[in-house]
């Protein structure tokens, strides 16, 4: 009879777990909005992104990953116009070096791209050598210009058509044209109008010029006339390392350095209870998870002219979940982020996303939803199952070993 019984519970237990490999549920994550619009932080162009990271996010695993993008920057675009003729030939190096170390100083900014067009000869012929816009390779190519072959005087302008015409046509904040020129010669009244005309045509499309010009003595009516339009310098030889530091310039088209700046993450209980929260990550600073008051606490600290910041975190989802919300409910991927710090002018800013007045009813970060679905052999826990399905079954077999070495004892 006990044979019998235990012959019954092992062929129940192992139809049980075949019945559970092929019928447990897994929980999984849908998307429903990818990221929430960009929030302005401060006047000066910084903003605050929410979205998913859907390229890393293992969503049929039930992990997402969220990134915050503190985006202190505005994209832009830096072409050099460059004279190599005779009129600067015999201080070209000096003014190269001091190019090249402004434009590795702005090379380090985020969302920033540099290129160059510079006069030359093409055999006998006067030529332009370009290099467009890019993120890397601005400071070799400042470097060639020594060895290039001297151009023609006046041919700078040939130069600036040539740079003018490889910004990018769109999505790009600030397009600023850096020319560099000697002695423009000797230009009749008409040219020069048409040059001037020139210039304020580029202002129209929406390029910033910035114009030096570099050993003019008093000749230099010209250069100030056809450059009325934009920012000018004159620049003697013995100032070209000071005066040709066009940084400063730069920085008013891009938002301020931030200081102090300090930030915080809360979520709704809904995710707290069905999510482990883990991975906490910054690009700068110090970023961490709370788990006594149930936020991540972000110090970025200092944040540099045209510079982004992100904090990361992701979203795993627990064996055992609350099935009252299980594809019935859209939630939200955190519940505020407050960021505070110190801006422009050493004003301060403290911001909240969505703020205190309706962060219980208002929307601003991605959100998911949990789903079910069937799945052969889950990583969610089925194997919690296996086991034990197993070990009910090596019991069986050995309670059955015992017993049938019993009954033969006895029958000695």
């Amino acid at each position: 009879m006990k044979k019998k019984f235990l012959i019954g519970t092992l062929l129940v237990s192992v139809s049980l777990l075949g019945v559970l490999s092929l019928n447990a549920a897994n929980n999984r994550i849908q998307i429903v909005s990818e990221n929430d619009s960009a929030k302005t932080l401060s006047s000066d162009g910084a903003s605050i992104l929410n979205t998913i990271n859907t390229e890393t996010s293992d969503l049929v695993n039930g992990e997402v990953n969220i990134e915050i993008i503190l985006n202190n920057s505005k994209t832009t675009e830096v072409m050099y116009a460059i004279d190599n003729s005779n009129a600067v030939s015999s201080i070209k190096n000096n003014v190269i070096d001091s190019i090249k170390t402004n434009a590795d100083t702005i090379s380090k900014m985020d969302n920033l791209k540099q290129g160059v067009a510079y006069t030359t000869k093409n055999g006998s012929e006067s030529a332009v050598s370009v290099i467009e816009p890019d993120t890397t390779g601005i400071i070799n190519a400042l470097e060639n210009i020594k060895t290039a072959e001297v151009g023609n005087d006046g041919a700078i302008f040939d130069a600036i058509d040539y740079a003018s015409e490889k910004f990018s046509s769109s999505n790009v904040d600030n397009k600023v044209l850096i020319v560099y020129t000697g002695s423009l010669g000797t230009l009749t009244t008409e040219q020069v109008t048409a040059l001037k005309s020139k210039m304020e045509g580029l202002k129209t499309k929406g390029i910033k010029v910035i114009a030096y010009g570099i050993n003019l003595g008093t000749v230099n009516d010209n250069f100030n006339t056809i450059f009325e339009s934009g920012v000018k310098y004159e620049v003697a030889t013995s100032e070209i390392s000071s005066k040709l530091n066009f940084t400063t310039e730069l920085a008013t088209y891009l938002p301020s350095a931030k200081q102090n700046v300090n930030g915080s993450v809360t979520f709704d209980s809904y995710i707290l209870n069905n999510f482990e929260i883990k991975n906490v990550a910054t690009t700068t600073g110090t970023a961490s998870y709370d788990s006594a008051n149930n936020q991540v606490i972000w110090t970025p600290g200092n944040i540099g002219i045209n510079q982004v910041e992100k904090l990361t975190y992701t979203l795993s989802l627990k064996s055992v979940v609350d099935e009252s919300i299980v594809d019935k409910l859209n939630l939200r991927t955190n519940r505020q982020i407050k960021i505070s710090g110190t801006g422009t002018n050493g004003v301060s800013f403290d911001d909240s996303y969505p703020n205190d007045s309706t962060v219980d009813d208002e929307i601003c970060s991605p959100t998911i939803r949990i789903l079910k679905e069937a799945v052969e052999n889950p990583k969610t826990g089925i194997e919690n199952y296996m086991i034990a399905g197993i070990c009910m079954i090596a019991v069986g077999a050995i309670t059955l070993l015992v017993l049938n070495r019993k009954t033969k004892f006895s029958r000695i």
